[in-house]
């Protein structure tokens, strides 16, 4: 009596026990996607770097292959037996339907697998960029790759459910030897045949390449940080306006700086605040003196910003000084701060008064009041 049935190359598909041990039902190509996904992730993530056409090959499978595939094991989790009915794979009018409706009986060949698992990745591109255009939230590269992981983990999870509850002779564990052979055995059937396999394949991979690029190409221009100077209202709002443009030797005065992190990476921070006495001379400008009033370093994570307080007290007495705030990325800035070697910077014009001319002042401002 035979213990395996005939597959459609002919040969012959043993009876395993599935009851062994815990991996012996678990499928060879969903344990090889959750392994090459736990390989992958660092490099897609950020944690480690690879050289950029390394990282987009080890990155676009996670884009174009890993989800659909899972997803597709996962609603049709058998694998194929033999071939289909006269009346199942003739071209007619309700051929399709039948074809469909035949899937989860007969189950996929190793090629027809794969074929699905790309289309249906491919499907889902444009689904991530919808949700990315009309979300409020701002989304990053590492939050992308999270949601393909658990897309794709999730997925990867039903599948083993499902492919559990088969028989033996149903179960999908391909090595990669039975997978070529399943993918040659398809291409045999017809030259016609065997030209539209290679015709689709080609569109998917073009349409799945295209799909990644646009999906990644809109965050590349997005990395940039905002750096800016203000002031709190009474309500409690920080608004660009309202700077004080009179400061008093020896007299402590409070500044806020904003910073927004659109880095797509957690980044470091360092603000240096100097007081620039400078002249003007046909439209140029040069530092004549930089007196460094304070500095301080914040680390803000990805999408992340700060409304940083600071106090400052010159010493210097005089008119017209520049205070610079100067932001530099990292927590090691140069010696020698300036404008010119500033990751971002912004300043206001102020004047510096002993504390004898900022009473005298304001007790004009009393009496004139």
């Amino acid at each position: 009596m035979d213990s395996g049935r005939s597959e459609p190359d002919g040969g012959q598909t043993a009876v395993r026990d599935v009851s062994s041990g815990p991996l012996a039902s678990v499928p060879l190509d969903i344990a090889g996607l959750l392994v090459f996904l736990a390989v992958a992730l660092p490099f897609t993530l950020g944690v480690a770097s690879l050289p950029d056409p390394v990282q987009i090959l080890v990155g676009l499978p996670l884009v174009m292959l890993l989800p659909g595939y899972a997803l597709t094991t996962a609603l049709f989790p058998k694998r194929a037996r033999g071939e289909l009915d006269a009346n199942v794979s003739a071209l007619g009018a309700d051929a399709i339907p039948h074809r469909i409706r035949g899937l989860s009986d007969r189950g996929l060949v190793g090629a027809e697998r794969v074929a699905l698992g790309f289309a249906v990745s491919v499907v889902l591109v444009p689904l991530y960029g919808l949700l990315i255009n009309f979300s409020p939230l701002d989304w990053s590269t590492q939050s992308i790759v999270g949601i393909l992981t658990v897309v794709t983990v999730v997925a990867s999870i039903a599948a083993l459910v499902r492919h559990r509850e088969l028989a033996a002779v149903d179960t999908t564990g391909y090595t990669v030897a039975g997978a070529v052979a399943a993918f040659r055995q398809s291409l045999r059937r017809s030259t016609f045949d065997a030209t539209l396999t290679v015709v689709v394949v080609v569109c998917i991979l073009f349409a799945g390449v295209s799909g990644a690029f646009a999906l990644t190409s809109p965050l590349d221009r997005s990395t940039y940080t905002d750096f800016s100077l203000v002031t709190q209202t009474d309500g409690g709002e920080y608004v660009e306006a309202n700077y004080p443009d009179t400061l008093v030797a020896g007299e402590p005065t409070d500044f806020h700086v904003g910073i927004v992190n659109n880095e797509q990476r957690p980044t470091d921070y360092t603000v240096v605040v100097q007081l620039q006495r400078v002249r003007t001379q046909d439209g140029d400008v040069s530092v004549l003196t930089r007196n460094r009033l304070a500095s301080f370093s914040t680390q803000l994570g990805t999408g992340e910003s700060t409304y940083a307080q600071t106090s400052l007290t010159p010493q210097s007495l005089g008119e017209n000084f520049r205070l610079a705030f100067l932001l530099y990325d990292g927590s090691d800035p140069p010696a020698n701060p300036t404008i010119d070697n500033a990751y971002r910077y912004t300043f206001v014009w102020v004047d510096v008064v002993g504390e004898e001319s900022a009473a005298a002042s304001a007790g004009s401002t009393n009496s004139s009041s």
